[in-house]
């Protein structure tokens, strides 16, 4: 959550029950006096504090915003049953939706039509909100005709958008100018389909195996936070013990900023993100940021699948042991 811009946490899990009463269901997670990792809640806590509380410094940081390709999950429709979940039956529910890993390294931010409405190209950045960003990309099969014409009028006062294929016009009601209006697009000298055309600058991360990552400025310095890189193995339904980890993780990454480059080796330690804070010098320096969780134990399969639902059996209902 914290490397997708999460930086607030709220515990949800213990019901009220007046004196006397027997209340037992649990909506989320059971964090009473009596739960699994009460020991370790207080820890736990003080390192949600501390990473959360350095996540909200400054602003959220990004150099491009990728429009969410909303008319494509619409037409779609239903996901295959081999997708299907019970979080999402169908692909406009966008469980399924990603960045292109052309762009992740650049931090994006997903924009919809509605945010274009009031997007605007000055000083070369495009303004939406309080958020500048160097580019647009787009990536779809199918674009409304109201971001199409947002598309060609920040592309007229020299707005770089990276759009590689010629999308088509969803729904019944066709408007005839629609193939114009593509073709208008197209015709920009800001528009490509090159990505290295169209970026100022080198992605702020660079590297073969990027991990999540989010990113906030304050004032000429930034602060990155690097989760785990098997927190990208994440899915819903979530495995129980699927974090279990014993071996370092070390993976190499060039950070471009403020006109400086640097190597640097991130040093995962096992259940353990980073924080990583730049000065407009290049300098760099690992904020300490160590939680180091119990190690967990690991029931046997049978167990998992009467306590915890897994693999398709139902639960007990026991959500203290779960």
């Amino acid at each position: 959550m914290f490397a997708n811009g999460i930086n607030f946490i709220v515990w949800h899990g213990m019901p009220y029950n007046p004196p006397g009463g027997k209340n037992r269901f649990y909506a989320t997670i059971h964090t009473g006096p009596d739960c699994n990792f009460a020991q370790e809640l207080p820890e736990f806590n003080q390192y949600f504090e501390r990473v959360s509380g350095l996540m909200r410094l400054g602003k959220p940081y990004g150099a491009v915003a990728v429009y969410l390709p909303l008319e494509d999950v619409w037409i779609q429709n239903e996901l295959p049953e081999e997708l299907q979940r019970p979080s999402a039956r169908y692909h406009w529910e966008l469980q399924y939706v990603k960045f292109s890993e052309s762009v992740f390294g650049f931090r994006p931010f997903w924009i919809s039509s509605q945010f274009l409405d009031t997007a605007v190209f000055e000083d070369e950045k495009i303004r939406i909100g309080a958020m500048k960003f160097d580019f647009l990309y787009v990536d779809v099969d199918w674009l409304d005709i109201n971001a199409l014409e947002n598309f060609i009028r920040l592309a007229k006062q020299g707005c770089g958008i990276c759009i590689n294929k010629k999308p088509s016009q969803p729904g019944f009601n066709k408007d005839k100018k629609y193939d114009d209006l593509v073709r208008e697009l197209f015709s920009q000298k800001s528009v490509s389909g090159v990505l290295q055309k169209i970026a100022k600058r080198p992605p702020l991360i660079e590297g073969h195996l990027i991990p999540e990552f989010w990113c906030r400025k304050i004032d000429d310095d930034i602060i990155i936070f690097f989760s785990h890189p098997m927190t990208k193995s994440i899915t819903y339904p979530m495995r129980y013990g699927q974090s279990f980890c014993e071996t370092d993780m070390d993976i190499k990454i060039g950070i471009n900023y403020a006109g400086h480059k640097n190597e640097v080796n991130l040093q995962f330690k096992p259940y353990q993100s980073i924080i990583l804070k730049i000065d407009k010098q290049g300098n760099f320096k690992f904020e300490d940021i160590n939680f180091v969780p119990p190690k967990p134990v690991i029931p046997e399969i049978g167990e998992q699948r009467r306590s915890y639902g897994i693999g398709g059996y139902k639960g007990t209902g026991n959500t203290e042991k779960a």
